[in-house]
């Protein structure tokens, strides 16, 4: 929640006044997600927990860091960055998945 309020308040003034408020609600279900994975992984730590917390970090981030570059700061390495965290983030969250099958 501290990590994605802090992304919101760098960000808001580049963002258009149409796009704050899905912006905000979308932050917010993102830091959601993220905390829960994180809240999950603290309780029950597991190896399928650690996959899904840090794979959900890792969709933040690169969702993070499509905001700097649309409403920040653009920079020349975010597509590369983009695409690596968010494959990354999904092939652990699914291996988080595969993990809890197995038990």
């Amino acid at each position: 929640a501290l990590i994605a309020g802090a992304v919101l308040a760098y960000l808001w003034p580049g963002i258009p006044a149409p796009m704050r408020i899905p912006v905000v609600v979308y932050v917010a279900a993102l830091g959601a997600m993220a905390a829960q994975a994180a809240a999950i992984w603290a309780v029950r730590s597991d190896r399928a927990s650690a996959l899904a917390a840090i794979g959900g970090a890792l969709f933040m981030l690169s969702d993070s860091l499509i905001a700097f570059n649309r409403f920040g700061e653009p920079f020349e390495a975010s597509r590369g960055m983009v695409l690596t965290s968010y494959w990354l983030a999904q092939w652990l969250i699914a291996c988080s998945v595969a993990a809890r099958e197995r038990g």
